[in-house]
């Protein structure tokens, strides 16, 4: 897939500034433009993103500790970073892609949704705006976040068949698109309880698994 070329656009226009951002798997530096961005069949206007100039990943995130670091990106297995949380965590507390989506009235709510299966040449899909419970084998629930920030929720114990986990009541839990993270000295390890998955300590007080 071809990266973004701001000098293939008539629509792009220079920002001025530049960041230099540090996530957990590596940092990225560059500076900030705007022009329309499009996904699916929504598209906005003159948003403000930032074009990456250089990326390095940390050594403890690359394959080949050996390489020392390597590039952001190559690790990710793609081209750049679609934020779908919330402003507080941007930058400069701008207005997210799906912010702007719903100040323009093209989705009602900023709740969107993965279609991840298992199945031989099953397509994943992101839904933007909603669920499609035409994929979904019980009703979904919603329970509120901690705070504008991670998806953190705070959980009182996990059952997970055939042994429930119990938790204290401050303890949180996050959810990515590829693990969960909670905290190691009020959840033992609940994933073990779930087929297909491993379970990794990366440092003392929290525990991952992927399914």
């Amino acid at each position: 897939m071809p990266t973004y070329d701001h000098n293939s656009s008539s629509t792009y226009t220079p920002e001025g500034s530049s960041f230099v951002i540090s996530y957990g798997s590596g940092s990225v530096k560059g500076y900030y433009s705007k022009d329309k961005v499009a996904l699916g069949t929504y598209s906005v206007a003159s948003t403000q993103f930032g074009e990456v100039v250089a990326a390095q990943a940390s050594a403890s995130s690359s394959s080949d500790k050996d390489q020392g670091e390597a590039d952001f990106f190559s690790i990710l297995h793609g081209s750049g970073i679609l934020g779908m949380a919330f402003q507080t965590l941007s930058d400069q507390h701008l207005p997210t892609f799906m912010d702007a989506l719903q100040a323009s009235k093209a989705i009602d709510s900023r709740v969107f949704s993965f279609f991840l299966s298992s199945a031989p040449n099953a397509t994943p899909e992101l839904l933007v705006g909603g669920v499609d419970q035409t994929k979904t084998q019980e009703p979904v629930h919603y329970l509120p976040l901690v705070g504008q920030n991670f998806w953190l929720i705070g959980v009182t114990g996990i059952s997970v068949s055939p042994a429930d986990q119990p938790s204290s009541p401050d303890a949180q839990d996050q959810e990515t698109a590829t693990f969960s993270v909670r905290g190691g000295r009020t959840v033992s390890q609940p994933g073990t309880g779930v087929p297909g998955t491993t379970t990794s300590t990366s440092t003392s007080t929290s525990s991952r698994w992927r399914g």
